[in-house]
């Protein structure tokens, strides 16, 4: 297992939280185990339940128990503050990479591949 220096782990969560939004941000109300398997997540279920607490905490989904019979599932679907959340979010990147032109000319190439 790869040991991440500390400083860093912060944004590896920002960074998978951000990820779970994004998938949430059509309003669907989906599993855990669904948003687990988009391919852009890449965490294993118990990995994406713990972000799901903390995203549900923080106010920026909900959660609602769908459980029938012996089959338990919880489903979540995205707040309006996720969503403005997730907005101010992808705003503020867009205004640091803006700030460093070889990087923001390095980010829009990427994006037209």
């Amino acid at each position: 297992m790869v040991d991440i220096p500390t400083k860093y782990k912060n944004i590896l969560e920002v960074r998978a939280r951000e990820k779970i939004l994004r998938v949430l941000y059509d309003e669907k109300k989906r599993s855990a185990y669904s948003i687990s398997k988009e391919d852009e997540i890449n965490k294993t279920l118990a990995t994406v339940v713990e972000h799901l607490k903390k995203l549900e905490e923080e106010g920026f989904i909900t959660s609602e128990d769908t459980t029938k019979g012996d089959l338990r599932r919880r489903h979540y679907k995205i707040t309006k503050s996720g969503k403005k959340a997730l907005d101010a979010f992808y705003k503020n990147l867009t205004e640091e990479i803006k700030k460093r032109p070889d990087v923001y000319r390095s980010f829009r190439e990427f994006l037209r591949e």
